[in-house]
């Protein structure tokens, strides 16, 4: 019996590690490579605050031997996962991560003062919304950046740590929290009943948070630096504790709400400075 429960689970795992190896493959990336998004002028932005949307493609940027650049598929979104690879997959993209992998150095010194040196990797991911109506791609201000420390010890050789997989768990916690990736996913610990408990030490005197639409209820924010915080609270929030702008000596709060929302009412009811979202400049 346990013979046999083994070799589900072995034949299992060969069957998902073909799914994954799969996605990559010499056809895919020839359909990848041909697809118009490539071609697209790439615009930066100072601030998106939209979240990630679905459907996502996350590929890697490689040097080729000619120094020209090739993309490694490394994973779609979920609502794509079960679909064979195409251009019509493809023209669905709404949004296109692509991973640039870097590599770190770091010297080491032994007990009897041989120098000897470790390189590590350094992934950053970028985000670019897909509009293929003004044929562009729109970068996301900020992006998530993926590294393992280096070992205590090491030698000349490369100590590569960063898997495709860390890489598309990243995007997908990115996607699914819905917060922008001008803040760290981590900043929002949304509970799954949709409560929010918010802190956050700000480096910039001038700052701006924007909560995702997962959030239903406020249920603290506190701040620590910063002077003067803009705060986006979208019409998902449905409640806010009596208090949680009210330990915030000296900061000047501005909340970006939508007409009718719970947020305005919060804020006319609380004397609280509230500007609305549609045509607010930042």
């Amino acid at each position: 019996m346990k013979k046999r429960m083994l070799l589900t689970l072995l034949l299992c795992a060969v069957l998902l590690c073909g799914c994954q190896k799969a996605l990559d493959t010499k056809e895919n990336r020839q359909i990848f490579s041909e697809d118009a998004m490539l071609s697209y002028t790439m615009q930066m932005k100072d601030t998106l605050y939209a979240g990630i949307e679905a459907p996502w493609i996350a590929v890697r940027e490689e040097k080729t031997q000619d120094q020209g650049v090739e993309y490694r598929i490394l994973g779609v979104s979920k609502d794509l996962s079960k679909e064979a690879f195409s251009h019509e997959l493809l023209g669905r993209v709404n949004t296109l991560v692509i991973c640039r992998v870097s590599e770190t150095t770091a010297e080491y010194r032994s007990n009897t003062g041989v120098i000897s040196r470790g390189t590590t990797e350094v992934a950053e991911i970028a985000y670019y919304r897909v509009d293929r109506e003004a044929e562009e791609l729109v970068r996301y201000a900020g992006k998530d950046n993926i590294s393992n420390p280096l070992p205590e010890k090491s030698t000349n050789t490369p100590h590569l740590t960063v898997s495709d997989k860390q890489i598309t768990n990243a995007v997908e916690k990115r996607a699914d929290s819905g917060v922008s990736p001008i803040h760290p996913t981590g900043f929002f610990p949304v509970s799954p009943e949709g409560d929010l408990e918010y802190y956050i030490s700000l480096k910039d005197r001038n700052e701006k948070i924007v909560i995702p639409n997962t959030v239903k209820r406020i249920v603290r924010l506190s701040f620590s630096g910063g002077k003067k915080i803009t705060i986006w609270v979208p019409e998902s929030v449905e409640d806010i504790a009596p208090g949680t702008f009210g330990k915030m000596a000296g900061k000047t709060i501005t909340l970006v709400v939508e007409p009718g929302s719970y947020a305005e009412r919060y804020a006319m009811e609380n004397n609280i400075t509230y500007v609305y979202a549609e045509g607010y400049e930042p």
